[in-house]
C-alpha cells in the first residue's frame, strides 16, 4: 500500500515477510457510483455510469467517506502521497495534508474534527497522525504504536495492524497500554456499523481467508468469533451494517448477507472494463454512494 521514500524505509519494507506497502502500490483510479440499499442487500442500477473522481495519474487508492458528501483518498502527487478530500456535490477536492512525507489510509476520527492517516515519516517510521479539517498543524498520535499499516477507530482509540513477524492486530486502549488481539491478520480492519464493541478483520486459516470479529468492550478479555469465509481471491471487505459485506474479485463486486445461514457471495456490480481489478470499497453513511478503487495490477 505505501511506497517508502528512502533507503531506510525500503529496507524495513523488504525485511517484513507479509506483503507491505511497497509491493501493493500500483497505478489506480477511484470511481463513484450511486447505489440503493435494502434490509437484506445492496443494489446498483446497471444503467448507472461510474464516475472517475481523481485527476491525478498514478496511485489513487483507499477511498473512505469522511462526512456528508466528502470522500477522502490517498493520491500520488509529485512522487509522494497526500490525502485529498473530494466534495461529491461540488466535484472538487482539496489537499488536507500537503506535506513532504507520504500519507495513506485516511479515516475520520470519532470527534469528526480530523482525518487520521498513516504517515511514512522522513526516517521511514510509519505512525498515525491527525490532520485537522481547519488545515492547522497535524498532531502525532501514539508515538510508540508503530510500524502501523492499517487501522480503524473504536471509542476514540485505535485498533491497528502492526507490521512484524507475524503481523498483529493490536488495540491501544490508552497512551501506555496496548493489547494484542490476534496475529497473521489481513489488511482490512473495520469497526462494525451499528455495533459499539466489535471490530472485524480477516486472517488466513489454513488455505482459506476468514473474516473474524472481536468484541473489545473489555480490552483485557477480548472475545473473538468467526463471521464466515471471505470471498476467495479477495483481500478487502466492507461491511455496510452488521450482516452485509462487500468484496471484489477481478472487475466484479460481490455482496453477502452473513445473517443467512446459506448465504452466498452474489454479484452486486460488474465494472465495464473486464481487465480491471477492483480492490478497496467504501460506502457512505446513508448507503447512497459506493466508491471503489480500480487497478490494472494486483
Amino acid at each position: 500500500m505505501l511506497e517508502m521514500k528512502n533507503i531506510i524505509g525500503i529496507f524495513i519494507c523488504l525485511f517484513i515477510i507479509f506483503p507491505s506497502f511497497l509491493w501493493a502500490q500500483s497505478d489506480s483510479d477511484i470511481y463513484l457510483i450511486a447505489i440503493k440499499s435494502t434490509k437484506n442487500s445492496i443494489k446498483v442500477n446497471p444503467n448507472n455510469e461510474p464516475q472517475k473522481i481523481n485527476e491525478q495519474v498514478g496511485y489513487n487508492d483507499q477511498p473512505y467517506f469522511v462526512g456528508k458528501n466528502k470522500l477522502a483518498y490517498s493520491a500520488e502527487i509529485d512522487g509522494q502521497n497526500d490525502i485529498l478530500i473530494y466534495d461529491l456535490k461540488e466535484k472538487s477536492y482539496f489537499n488536507i495534508t500537503n506535506t513532504p512525507t507520504s500519507e495513506y489510509s485516511p479515516k475520520l476520527t470519532d470527534c469528526e474534527q480530523y482525518v487520521s492517516a498513516v504517515t511514512v515519516e522522513e526516517d521511514g517510521k510509519q505512525r498515525l497522525w491527525l490532520y485537522p479539517f481547519s488545515l492547522g498543524e497535524p498532531d502525532l498520535l501514539l508515538h510508540r504504536f508503530e510500524p502501523i499499516g492499517y487501522y480503524d477507530w473504536y471509542d476514540n482509540k485505535v485498533v491497528g495492524f502492526i507490521l512484524g513477524n507475524p503481523n498483529t492486530l493490536q488495540y491501544a486502549y490508552s497512551l501506555d497500554e496496548v493489547v494484542t488481539l490476534d496475529e497473521q491478520i489481513g489488511r482490512t480492519i473495520q469497526k462494525v456499523k451499528g455495533s459499539t464493541t466489535e471490530i472485524r478483520y480477516s486472517k488466513q486459516v489454513g488455505n482459506e481467508s476468514v473474516i473474524c470479529g472481536v468484541n473489545i468492550a473489555d480490552p483485557k478479555r477480548p472475545v473473538k468469533k468467526t463471521i464466515g469465509k471471505a470471498l476467495p481471491g479477495s483481500r478487502d471487505f466492507y461491511f455496510i451494517d452488521e450482516n452485509i459485506a462487500l468484496m471484489a474479485r477481478g472487475n466484479v463486486i460481490y455482496s453477502r448477507n452473513f445473517a443467512e445461514n446459506d448465504g452466498n457471495w452474489e454479484i452486486c456490480y460488474e465494472f465495464t472494463d473486464n481487465t480491471a481489478i477492483i480492490t478497496r470499497i467504501a460506502v457512505d453513511e446513508k448507503k447512497k454512494n459506493l466508491a471503489f478503487t480500480v487497478s490494472k495490477n494486483k
